[in-house]
């Protein structure tokens, strides 16, 4: 239900913006990098929440603006490609108090996520003078994701040990297709042709669900800051 009313919203929000064609519009293309953050949380264990460490990952954003109401408000729709995800590194601490039997396996671990997602999204954006101002909902469709493990040590598998690899090839993943996610951020002209671009972007829903005939469910959540550069085509 909650899925049905955001995109009744995205319909209306782009047709107001072709009612809105014959007057001044651009066409924007933005280039940059993101902070992102992955957050797993558990229905079964309520106080149980892991965030990972920040992963640079990079975007490409290109949209068009329209005119609205005033010279001072305005719509963009767009459409983004990116590399999120998060990544842990020496996960000592976390294991020693939770997971004993896996301090030697995983002390030096390098544990990352790679996400790769195609977005559309439709702000709406405030300008004065040099600087403007949106808020937007952001539409994605996750359609590849990686993980990988570095520096893991081999040893025999405890019975209060992380999953082995087949016991991971056992969980399913439900992918949540679209998924959306709110954003708040500022442009700063730079001249005519130039600005920069910051935004962050919150989640609405988690991006996948991973569970298994167990009962076990894991909600993955993904959080991020975007910095750019543009320029108005």
């Amino acid at each position: 239900m909650e899925n049905k009313a955001i995109l009744v919203l995205f319909t209306i929000l782009f047709l107001s913006c072709n009612a809105q064609q014959q007057k001044k519009s651009n066409v924007l293309l933005i280039l940059g990098g993101n902070w992102s953050q992955i957050e797993a949380s558990s229905p079964s264990a309520t106080s149980l929440v892991l965030t990972s460490g920040n992963k640079i990952g990079y975007f490409i954003e290109v949209g068009k603006e329209y005119s609205i109401f005033s010279k001072r408000l305005s719509l963009e729709v767009s459409a983004k490609f990116s590399e999120t995800g998060g990544h842990i590194d020496n996960n000592a601490y976390f294991l020693k108090t939770n997971l004993s039997n896996d301090i030697e396996k995983y002390k030096n671990a390098k544990l990352k996520l790679f996400i790769y997602e195609f977005s559309s999204g439709i702000k709406l954006i405030h300008s004065y003078q040099a600087v403007k101002v949106y808020m937007g909902i952001q539409s994605s469709l996750l359609f590849l994701g990686r993980y990988t493990e570095k520096n893991i040590k081999e040893i025999p598998p405890q019975k209060d040990s992380i999953p082995n690899k087949k016991d991971i090839d056992k969980l399913i993943i439900k992918i949540h297709h679209p998924s959306f996610k709110t954003e708040i951020g500022m442009r700063f002209s730079l001249d005519t042709k130039y600005f920069i671009d910051f935004s962050c972007h919150f989640p609405l829903q988690p991006l996948f669900v991973i569970y298994n005939n167990n009962g076990l469910i894991i909600n993955i959540k993904e959080s991020y800051m975007q910095l750019g550069i543009g320029i108005k085509i």
